[in-house]
């Protein structure tokens, strides 16, 4: 049985997983189709997937590029020397480089399972958690969405706090209480709403993470972070959250295998 993590992983960017001769590939298929929630998660990529290949279909290829490559194949086939400049070969190849560079960057920063630095000021607006107006929802749809990865690895608290300083982050004084016999993966800033949001990873055990997310509540609109207080699963995920006198603090589960409740002691940061 495959954690929800994992058929993500698996089936993001595959158009026909039913057609696949993968066996891994076929047997999260099968799991996704009993999960309405996973269904509407995997139609919504192939609907982005639709609209990419469509975009790309509507771009025009340089005039000439398609005979620039067929001279260049042939003559590398029969061993001889181009008739093009070679200032003009370099102008193409340069061309067709920064193409191929423009599609996948697009692939990257565009696909909302695939967020790799969500703290890039642009990039933000076009992720799923940018769309939620609370703030329990944006990072449980963070987690939920987004494969994450993290901008420093360190099992030293005191680090990852300094780090998280150095990074325009919440000022951190110290961690839950509950969550001291934890190890930290390490950490990562993001921003919503245009606000920097700290998240430190745990380890809640071989395969499952413990998420921290901690955003200063000086400059932050009321309504962000309305009903923040308490337990409420969001996504099938279980979310805890608590407000103290200067942070906004949520904990997230990474599947829904994970049992915040325990974590869960509202503790000054």
């Amino acid at each position: 049985m495959k954690t929800e993590r994992e058929i993500k992983i698996l089936l993001s960017g595959i158009t026909n997983p039913e057609l696949s001769d993968d066996l891994e590939i076929r047997q999260a298929w099968e799991q996704l189709c009993q999960d309405p929630e996973l269904m509407r998660w995997f139609e919504s990529q192939r609907d982005f997937d639709q609209r990419v290949k469509t975009a790309l279909s509507d771009s025009a290829v340089p005039a000439g590029l398609e005979q620039e490559i067929l001279e260049q194949t042939s003559f590398a086939r029969l061993g001889k020397k181009s008739s093009v400049p070679a200032w003009l070969s370099a102008r193409w190849t340069g061309w067709a480089a920064a193409a191929a560079i423009l599609v996948f960057a697009g692939l990257f920063l565009f696909k909302d399972t695939v967020i790799n630095n969500q703290d890039t000021v642009f990039l933000s607006k076009w992720s799923s958690m940018e769309k939620e107006d609370n703030f329990r929802d944006a990072m449980a749809v963070f987690v939920d969405d987004t494969l994450i990865n993290l901008d420093f690895f360190s099992e030293d608290r005191d680090s990852i706090k300094q780090w998280l300083v150095g990074q325009g982050g919440s000022q951190l004084q110290s961690f839950p209480e509950s969550v001291e016999d934890l190890s930290t993966l390490g950490c990562k800033t993001l921003r919503w709403k245009g606000k920097k949001v700290s998240l430190v990873c745990f380890h809640y055990d071989d395969k499952r993470i413990l998420h921290l997310f901690v955003m200063d509540r000086k400059g932050t609109g009321e309504a962000l972070i309305q009903n923040l207080e308490g337990m409420r699963r969001v996504r099938n995920l279980e979310t805890g959250g608590w407000l103290t006198p200067t942070h906004a603090v949520m904990l997230v589960g990474s599947d829904p295998k994970v049992k915040v409740s325990p974590f869960f002691d509202q503790t000054m940061i």
